[in-house]
C-alpha cells in the first residue's frame, strides 16, 4: 500500500505562525496594504468595461485628486529645497568673498610692513580685512 504524504515547504525565511501580510490582530502590514492596493488596481483595469459611467467618473476624479496632491506636496518640498539651496549658495558666496578680500588686504599690509602675524591674518580673513589702528 502506498503511503500518502503531505509536504509543505512554506516560504523560505518565514517563521512559524508569522504572517507576511497580516498582523496578529488581523490588521494588514504595509506589505499587505500594498498587495491589496495592487490587486484592486488589477481588478479595476480588468473590469473597467463593466463599470457604469458614474463609477468610472468617480474613479477618474479620485485619481486626479491623488495626482494633484502628489504634485502639490512634491512642489512644496522642492520649493523649500530650492529656497534652502539659494540661501546656502548666497551665504557661501558672501563668506568666500569676505575671506578672499581679507586675505588679499592682509597680504598687502604684510608686504608693506614686512611683518606677518597668524592671529592678525585669521582675524583679517574673518572680518574681511585687517583691523585699522
Amino acid at each position: 500500500m502506498d503511503e500518502l504524504e503531505l509536504r509543505h515547504y512554506g516560504i523560505k525565511g518565514q517563521k512559524w505562525g508569522v504572517r507576511r501580510f497580516q498582523n496578529a490582530d488581523g490588521s494588514l502590514t504595509a506589505a499587505g496594504k500594498q498587495r491589496v492596493s495592487e490587486a484592486k488596481k488589477r481588478t479595476d483595469a480588468k473590469n473597467r468595461g463593466t463599470l457604469t459611467n458614474a463609477q468610472l467618473k468617480k474613479k477618474i476624479e479620485r485619481l486626479q485628486l491623488e495626482k494633484q496632491l502628489r504634485e502639490l506636496t512634491n512642489q512644496e518640498v522642492n520649493s523649500g529645497r530650492v529656497y534652502a539651496q539659494k540661501i546656502l549658495k548666497d551665504v557661501g558666496s558672501r563668506v568666500l568673498t569676505t575671506a578672499a578680500t581679507g586675505a588679499l588686504l592682509y597680504a598687502g599690509k604684510a608686504a608693506a610692513t614686512k611683518s606677518f602675524s597668524p592671529q592678525e591674518f585669521a582675524n583679517a580673513i574673518f572680518n574681511g580685512g585687517p583691523k585699522k589702528k
